[in-house]
């Protein structure tokens, strides 16, 4: 079941990187500049959850980087609430990934070649689920 998942998850103890000032227990502050709590606190969920901590390619962008990697002009990452992982090479990570997220209340996941990007922008439709290509 569902919370025996999570009792499972839980359980598991991960190495804190950062201090007990730092917004997340898993990335530095410099990486999460300009993302939001709303982000934050479900990412550092979501990780705990699955049991390894992916590289964030993309964070928070200005809406002159967001445009100069090729971005949308609604991108959530403009809002500080939407993050790119760089993708897992092995099929059952990236499987535990998506299912943390979901667990961890990410209701807009994309599936790329290269990343997973998910955003908590209530905006937008969600629940969502897609797939990608990587630029």
């Amino acid at each position: 079941t569902r919370s025996s998942f999570v009792s499972i998850a839980r359980k598991k103890t991960m190495k804190r990187e950062f201090g007990p000032m730092a917004r997340s227990r898993f990335y530095s502050d410099e990486k999460l500049d300009g993302c939001k709590d709303v982000l934050v606190e479900p990412l550092d969920m979501a990780i705990e959850y699955c049991g390894f901590v992916p590289e964030i390619t993309s964070a928070y962008r200005s809406p002159e980087k967001n445009l100069s990697v090729g971005g949308v002009p609604s991108s959530s990452h403009c809002k500080g609430i939407a993050v790119d992982l760089k993708s897992p090479v092995c099929k059952l990570q990236r499987e535990k990934l998506f299912w943390a997220l979901g667990l961890a209340g990410f209701r807009r996941v994309e599936s790329a070649d290269l990343h997973i990007h998910a955003d908590m922008d209530l905006d937008k439709v969600n629940p969502c689920f897609w797939e990608g290509k990587s630029k």
